[in-house]
């Protein structure tokens, strides 16, 4: 691809586009990791719970 083909704005802007989509991409797997630790998180308390009422039982 010819460089001079495009001005400096140009390049800017589409070098700003690729960061974006990866700081996009960052934070949609950081919230999904979010996410899979509140699901853990619930299952144990959940399981917290169940010992709890056995051990009351």
């Amino acid at each position: 691809m010819n460089r001079s083909k495009f001005n400096d704005a140009q390049i800017a802007f589409v070098r700003l586009a690729i960061h974006n989509l990866k700081v996009q991409q960052r934070l949609s797997y950081y919230k999904y990791l979010n996410s899979l630790n509140i699901l853990v998180e619930e299952a144990r308390n959940q399981r917290y719970q169940q010992f709890l009422f056995l051990a009351a039982a």
